[in-house]
């Protein structure tokens, strides 16, 4: 199986980046990156850190563990890793596909609902400015 460390490289080098500066973003040395992977001691917020680096989503760092099918029959893939000592994520690609589609509408909803409420907030300032005339 792919361990972290090497999906990490796989995407910096599609990417251009040197594995220099991926650690340096975690305020490490590079042995000491390497390390902190080996030892299976790397912390989320690290891994989140990688992740905002290589222009990805952090789950995108999870390596693919095996493939399987659930109760309805579809193929699945599943993954897992052991993330900063007893700290266990587990999950399919299939549900993370949903949850990334259901955050984007939610952000979308979010930003309309910001610039809806910013054009009635301005509204009530010319209904007020007009009042006091």
């Amino acid at each position: 199986m792919e361990s972290i460390k090497d999906v990490v490289k796989s995407r910096a080098r599609e990417k251009n980046i040197k594995m220099l500066e991926v650690s340096e973003s975690l305020g490490l040395t590079q042995q000491g990156m390497y390390k902190a992977f080996r030892d299976k001691t790397i912390k989320l917020n690290q891994l989140e850190r990688i992740a905002d680096v290589l222009e990805i989503h952090i789950t995108d760092l999870l390596p693919a563990k095996s493939v399987s099918t659930n109760i309805a029959g579809e193929r699945i893939e599943n993954y897992g890793t052991r993330i900063d000592n007893n700290k266990f994520f587990s999950g399919s690609q299939n549900e993370l596909f949903k949850l990334r589609s259901e955050n984007e509408k939610f952000k979308a909803t979010v930003a309309q609902q910001k610039e809806l409420i910013e054009r009635l907030d301005k509204e009530v300032e010319f209904l007020r400015a007009q009042l006091s005339k």
